[in-house]
C-alpha cells in the first residue's frame, strides 16, 4: 500500500481547550473499547486551521484521534488506515497525537484555504490499534493564503526540443509524471532566478493570474472558457515558450476544476534549453515581414494593403506559424500554419480546418481556404489542396504570393482563387468571412 502522507492534517488537543461539562455522566461510561463512540461539533474555522468539539461515552482514559483529509476517493475507513499508517511512519510519540479525556476541544493546521475537508475522530491507542465507532464531519475553509506543499505523487523533468505528436508545435518540454493521484494541476516554466527569489507561492500566483488573465481576455472577446479544460491529471509532456541562454525550472502547479489553488506542486531540476537547429534555408523566412498588395472593394475598385506579420518556427525545417495575417475586429485570429519545402527553398500555403471558437453565444468553426471575391460576392473552396506558394527573391530580401493556378471545383471547373484567408462556418449553418486581405500575387518584404 502507498501512503500518501500529505492527504491528512492532524488534530491537536487546543491549548487553553474547555472541556465539555454534563456531556457523559461518570457511571454511564461504557468500558467496552468496542461499544465507544463519538460526538464531533465544527467550532471556529479559519483559512489554514479548525477546532472542533470532541466528546465520547467511554471512560476517561480513553485515548483517541482526530485529523483532516481532503481525498475524498477515500471513504472514511481507508482515510483512517491512511492517518495511522502515517503516524506510524513519522515516529511521533503517542502522546504527541493522541487526545484523553472524555471530552475536549482539537485544532487541525496546516490546511489549504477554500478548500472542503472531512475531519474524522476514531478511538486509537498507544499501540496504534483502532478502536470504536469513528465519526466524522465536513467543513470548508474559508478563502486565504494557499500554503504549497510539494506533490510526491508528481515528478517534473525536462525532455529536451521536442515536436507535438502531430507535429502542430515544437519547442521545450516538460514531462509531469503521476502516480495514482486525482489531483488537478497545470504546468509551467519559470526562470530559475526567479524561482530562487521568489519562492513557489509567489512563482504559482503569477502564473494562476496570467492565466486567469487570457481566460478573462477571451471571456471578454464573447468566448466561453471551460476552465476545467485546462487542467490535467495524468502523465503528459508539454511544449512550453522558453527563451535561448535563460534557465528554468519547470512546474507542476495544482488547481481544481476552476483553476483555483489546492497548494499542491512539484518541481523540476533547472534546466537550459537546447538550441533550436535548422537549415539555412528554412531559416531564411523566419523573422518579421510587411504584406504589400491592393485588395477588391465592394465596388470592384483594388485598394491599396499594407501591414507586418511575423514568421516563426513551428517544427524546424518542416513547418512554420504566421501570426498578424488576419483580425477580427481588432481581434488577431489564429496563426496561419505554412510548410516548407526542402527541394525549391519556398514556404507553402494549404488549406485546413483550423479551431472551434466562440464569438458572443455563436459558434465559429474556422478554415483556412482560397477564396474569389467579385465585388460583394465572395466565394470559397473546400477540401484539401495547396492554395499558394511564396518564392524567394534572389535578394533573399523579399517572396511574391501567387495562387496554385491549378485548383480546381467540383466536376473539374477551375476555381481561379484572388486571395486565401479565414473563413468561418456559423453554429453549423451559414458562411462568414473576416478582414480584408490582399490579392494574389502579393509582396512579403522583410523587415531585418
Amino acid at each position: 500500500m502507498k501512503f500518501i502522507y500529505r492527504e491528512t492534517a492532524l488534530a491537536v488537543l487546543a491549548a487553553g481547550a474547555m472541556f465539555f461539562t454534563g456531556c457523559q455522566e461518570e457511571n454511564s461510561a461504557v468500558a467496552d473499547r468496542d461499544s465507544l463512540s463519538f460526538d464531533v461539533r465544527i467550532e471556529t474555522v479559519g483559512s489554514n486551521d479548525v477546532t472542533a468539539a470532541v466528546a465520547h461515552n467511554g471512560t476517561e482514559d480513553v485515548t483517541y484521534y482526530a485529523f483532516c483529509y481532503r481525498d475524498f476517493t477515500m471513504g472514511e475507513t481507508a482515510a483512517i488506515e491512511n492517518a495511522v499508517a502515517a503516524l506510524k511512519e513519522s515516529g511521533a510519540a503517542p502522546s504527541e497525537v493522541l487526545t484523553s479525556g472524555s471530552s475536549a476541544s482539537v485544532k487541525c493546521t496546516g490546511l489549504q484555504s477554500s478548500t472542503t475537508y472531512r475531519l474524522v475522530v476514531c478511538g486509537l491507542d498507544e499501540d496504534y490499534n483502532v478502536y470504536g465507532t469513528p465519526t466524522s464531519v465536513y467543513f470548508d475553509t474559508i478563502e486565504g493564503t494557499v500554503i504549497y506543499e510539494l506533490n510526491p505523487d508528481w515528478i517534473v523533468t525536462y525532455q529536451g526540443k521536442q515536436a507535438a505528436t502531430d507535429n502542430s508545435g515544437y519547442g521545450d518540454a516538460i514531462q509531469v509524471t503521476t502516480y495514482g493521484t486525482e489531483d488537478g494541476y497545470f504546468a509551467v516554466v519559470v526562470p530559475a532566478a526567479d524561482y530562487e527569489a521568489k519562492g513557489i507561492t509567489a512563482c504559482a500566483e503569477e502564473a494562476i493570474a496570467e492565466k486567469e488573465a487570457y481566460f478573462a481576455e477571451q471571456e471578454e472577446a464573447g468566448w466561453l472558457v471551460d476552465r476545467s479544460e485546462y487542467v490535467y491529471y495524468s502523465t503528459a509532456a508539454y511544449i512550453l515558450d522558453t527563451e535561448e541562454g535563460t534557465e528554468y525550472v519547470g512546474l507542476a502547479i495544482g488547481v481544481d476544476e476552476n483553476f483555483k489553488p489546492t497548494g499542491l506542486y512539484a518541481a523540476s531540476d533547472p534546466f537550459t534549453p537546447e538550441e533550436v537547429v535548422y537549415s539555412d534555408g528554412y531559416g531564411r523566412w523566419l523573422g518579421d515581414w510587411t504584406v504589400s498588395g491592393t485588395y477588391e472593394d465592394e465596388d470592384g475598385v483594388d485598394q491599396p494593403i499594407s501591414y507586418d506579420i511575423t514568421v516563426n518556427y513551428l517544427v524546424p525545417d518542416q513547418t512554420y506559424t504566421i501570426s498578424g495575417y488576419q483580425a477580427y475586429e481588432g481581434i488577431p485570429l489564429p496563426n496561419v500554419v505554412a510548410s516548407f519545402d526542402a527541394s525549391s527553398g519556398n514556404m507553402v500555403f494549404t488549406s485546413s480546418y483550423v479551431q472551434d471558437m466562440y464569438v458572443g453565444n455563436d459558434l465559429y468553426s474556422l478554415y483556412f481556404y482560397a477564396t474569389r471575391t467579385s465585388g460583394d460576392n465572395l466565394t470559397f473552396l473546400e477540401g484539401d489542396y495547396t492554395v499558394a506558394t511564396a518564392a524567394m527573391s534572389a535578394s533573399q530580401t523579399s517572396a511574391v504570393v501567387d495562387v496554385n493556378s491549378g485548383l480546381t471545383q467540383e466536376g473539374g471547373t477551375p476555381f481561379e482563387a484572388t486571395e486565401m484567408q479565414f473563413m468561418a462556418q456559423v453554429n453549423g449553418g451559414g458562411w462568414t468571412a473576416f478582414s480584408q486581405v490582399p490579392q494574389f500575387p502579393f509582396t512579403i518584404t522583410k523587415k531585418n
